[in-house]
């Protein structure tokens, strides 16, 4: 038999086939339980990590953080850590400025094959053959670096270091001034760039020709606009007296083009004489 019922808590009707019924649901069972209960005052308790007063989640006497973030946070911090020296020394050397040579080697390597991720660190990917100019990398940037080059084994064969800084304020700040919605772009921070930047820019990204009829060089800005190529090319003639000019390349895999900057050879003899000094044995073939 059905019976045609009123649920006792929200007042909605109905059917049942246990004439006892009371409730549409057990929804509405539990929260009849729960309104007939004495009430008491929530507790306010003061979260242990922050110390912001807070009120716990199903009035939780035992409770100690305001957040799971806190409970995470505190606990990380509590934590025995076989990285807990170098833990604190990433924080000391947090609190120091960026040598000038620690400033170009991030500046050249943004123009070349550095980034900064979104956690405000510095990365560098170099493949197994530049392996001792990334040793040479490692050596500059001295402190920021805590960690060895790491070896990435690729499917195809190909072996990649990686290297990593702390995070730092001041790379914080020049991530804000390279990168527009996650993209890095040309700005007012490569005028700060020097002729150790500039030489780390080319070991990056440049290439000698040296067939005697050529000495031309090449620097593979592919990852920038022609609009930014042009900028370069500008900004090479101001700076450095450098004249180059913006070459055309179709890319046909992409069906799209693609921008260099090229450099003849009496100008390449100028870039050579600028940045000799600073470019270390291993890379010295791919200068005069």
């Amino acid at each position: 038999m059905i019976y045609n019922k009123k649920c006792e808590y929200c007042g909605i009707e109905f059917k049942a086939k246990d004439k006892k019924r009371k409730y549409c649901s057990g929804k509405c069972k539990t929260a009849m339980y729960r309104s007939k209960l004495p009430k008491e005052p929530k507790p306010i308790k003061i979260c242990i990590n922050c110390g912001k007063e807070y009120t716990p989640v199903h009035n939780r006497k035992d409770g100690k953080y305001c957040s799971r973030a806190c409970k995470d946070r505190y606990k990380n911090d509590k934590k025995p850590r076989l990285t807990d020296k170098n833990y604190k020394k990433a924080n000391i050397i947090k609190k120091q400025p960026l040598t000038k040579e620690q400033r170009q080697i991030i500046i050249g390597s943004l123009l070349g094959d550095g980034s900064i991720n979104l956690e405000n660190v510095f990365l560098i990917t170099q493949s197994d053959k530049q392996k001792e100019y990334l040793d040479w990398k490692v050596k500059k940037l001295g402190s920021i670096i805590m960690r060895n080059p790491k070896a990435y084994h690729r499917k195809n064969g190909l072996t990649q270091w990686h290297i990593h800084s702390i995070k730092h304020p001041e790379i914080e700040e020049i991530r804000n001034k390279v990168y527009i919605n996650g993209q890095k772009t040309l700005g007012k921070w490569i005028n700060e760039l020097n002729e150790l930047g500039l030489a780390v820019w080319y070991m990056d990204d440049g290439s000698f020709n040296k067939n005697p009829n050529s000495l031309q060089c090449t620097i593979s800005s592919d990852n920038f606009t022609e609009e930014e190529n042009y900028q370069l090319k500008e900004f090479l003639k101001q700076r450095f007296s450098i004249e180059a000019k913006v070459q055309e390349l179709k890319d046909k895999r992409y069906n799209i083009l693609r921008y260099r900057l090229r450099i003849n050879r009496h100008e390449a003899d100028k870039l050579f004489e600028l940045i000799r000094k600073y470019v270390p044995q291993c890379m010295k073939y791919k200068i005069k």
